[in-house]
């Protein structure tokens, strides 16, 4: 697993604000609501892989889009 830098700062308004850099993030700015919402989409990605079966004659990737 890859490092993720994580800065906390704040936003023009004062409000509170994340900075994430690196592993898949380049400089991804992020309020703590996106970050949840981030969090969930991402445990609703691995709960589906979980379900899929990796084996078989048939196989075939599978793809699913999330809001985040």
């Amino acid at each position: 697993m890859s490092t993720i830098k994580v800065t906390l700062t704040r936003t023009y308004r004062n409000e509170p604000l994340a900075v994430l850099d690196g592993g898949p993030f380049v400089i991804v700015e992020r309020t703590p609501e996106q970050l949840r919402a981030l969090a969930a989409a991402l445990e609703a990605v691995a709960i589906a892989a979980e379900k899929r079966p990796c084996t078989g004659r048939h196989w075939l990737p599978g793809r699913m889009e999330v809001q985040a």
